[in-house]
């Protein structure tokens, strides 16, 4: 009899935690949904007026007033912020569907290049790309978005005067590999898989930042079934390694 009012009584506590569990997922799920409906909105409502205020920035690019830099400098940062809202809710809507493309890798990465030029100003780049590479077949724009997210991420952690190394590869045919290395301080311990979560700053981070970058670029490629991965490096900084497959054309 004991045996048996034991064994109800551990069933019982066995419902009663399920049940709890399953209504901590539900909340959990609720909530998460709700502060995606919040970030889509409240970035939405921000676009327009931070698009008049470019607007009006243009408009007095004449005028030699420290004022209007800054205020612009300000303007460009609040953009970006936005636009790492808005594309953060798209991944997390499965909104994000990769449209793939022949292409060779060197005409991407000199796009991104040309679309961080400001952020990298002050600082050398160092390509390490090689020439006999093969077209590849993948979604350009969301890749080159990624490597420009990590680019960003490497200015805003380096000193202006040193260099950020892009170099890349294949690994068995299928597989690109590409590391971009800077030679900052490098990763506290116990960060290289912190630094991909979202919002997660480090300590002493510069002001501006939401701690969104890394996430939105690991959740791009990954989007295209490849990962990113970070680490120190063996002389100094923090290195950056995207692996992705990919289907090549034959040299």
């Amino acid at each position: 009899a004991i045996e048996a009012f034991a064994l109800q009584l551990a069933l019982v506590l066995e419902k009663d935690h399920f049940i709890k569990a399953v209504n901590q997922v539900e909340l959990l799920t609720q909530s998460e949904k709700l502060q995606r409906t919040l970030l889509d909105s409240v970035s939405h409502e921000l676009k327009t007026p931070l698009a008049v205020i470019q607007a009006s920035l243009e408009g007095l690019a004449g005028l030699k007033n420290p004022y209007v830099a800054e205020i612009q400098t300000a303007n460009q940062r609040l953009q970006l912020v936005v636009h790492n809202l808005l594309q953060m809710t798209r991944i997390e809507s499965s909104a994000v569907q990769p449209m793939r493309e022949w292409c060779l890798l060197a005409d991407v990465l000199q796009q991104t290049l040309n679309a961080v030029q400001d952020a990298t100003r002050g600082r050398s780049i160092l390509l390490n790309i090689p020439t006999d590479l093969p077209a590849m077949n993948l979604d350009a724009m969301l890749y080159s978005q990624a490597v420009a997210n990590i680019l960003h991420n490497a200015c805003a952690y380096t000193p202006p005067g040193t260099h950020i190394e892009i170099s890349a590869g294949l690994t068995g045919g299928d597989v690109l590999n590409l590391t971009i290395a800077d030679s900052g301080p490098g990763l506290p311990e116990g960060s290289a898989t912190r630094i991909f979560e979202k919002f997660y700053r480090l300590p002493g981070s510069p002001a501006g930042g939401t701690g969104l970058g890394l996430s939105i670029a690991r959740a791009l490629i990954r989007a295209l079934k490849g990962d990113i991965t970070a680490s120190n490096r063996p002389g100094g900084g923090a290195e950056f390694l995207i692996s992705l497959p990919v289907q090549t054309l034959p040299l």
